[in-house]
């Protein structure tokens, strides 16, 4: 189970032996990093830096030392272990490969709103750097109107996409509205710069709502 591209949770079945002296005992353990083989397709290990034991020795937190490439296949080896049993028992080798792709995916964490009677402006901000041609498109993106309906930008009267940083995780939407507001906005077919499709895809971010305080 991969927490993060520099993170990997590793789940046992019961407790395993956690031991950190003892030159028989910490062969065996989860905790000796001998015991765990991180390896890309072309078979270079991965260095780990942190190992630690949670959930009542149940759970194993690898640490690497580096993050993995979104664009690379990992694989891990796990061997060695036993049990906390007084007669111990020793795991089956195992070998997972690791889907690293798609960890870090994008996210449209904020949405800002300015009505000016029929125009209105909405300003959007995602987590990671992204893909100039796919924030560009007014086809990624759904708005929500009032509350109770979602249309197109594209569809949508006088409709226009402004990139307002060069890395593109500031975007600005444009467009005329009768009588109506919009109240929150959806990313479709929007992507990062490695690839990776929106995290929230589909779902309508609203503003956060601002309230006056006194100082």
């Amino acid at each position: 189970d991969v927490d993060d591209s520099k993170t990997i949770i590793v789940k046992f079945s019961k407790p395993v032996n956690t031991d950190k002296s003892g030159d028989d005992s910490y062969k065996d353990s989860a905790l000796n990093p001998n015991n765990y083989k991180i390896t890309d397709s072309d078979d270079n290990k991965q260095a780990i830096s942190d190992i630690a034991a949670k959930d009542s020795n149940k759970v194993i937190e690898i640490t690497l030392g580096k993050a993995l490439d979104e664009t690379e296949d990992y694989t891990i080896k796990i061997s060695g272990i036993k049990d906390r049993n007084k007669y111990a028992n020793y795991m089956v080798d195992y070998t997972e490969s690791l889907g690293v792709k798609g960890i870090n995916s994008p996210e449209l964490t904020g949405v800002a709103i300015k009505n000016s009677g029929d125009d209105h402006t909405i300003y959007l901000y995602f987590s990671k750097d992204m893909d100039l041609d796919t924030v560009s498109n007014p086809e990624n993106y759904l708005v929500e109107i009032d509350g109770s309906s979602n249309k197109l930008l594209s569809a949508i009267k006088g409709s226009e996409v402004e990139v307002v940083t060069s890395n593109g995780r500031t975007v600005k939407l444009t467009f005329e509205l009768e009588d109506k507001d919009p109240t929150g906005v959806a990313g479709l077919g929007l992507k990062d710069t490695s690839g990776n499709t929106l995290k929230n895809y589909g779902k309508i971010v609203k503003p956060v709502e601002y309230k006056d305080v006194k100082i």
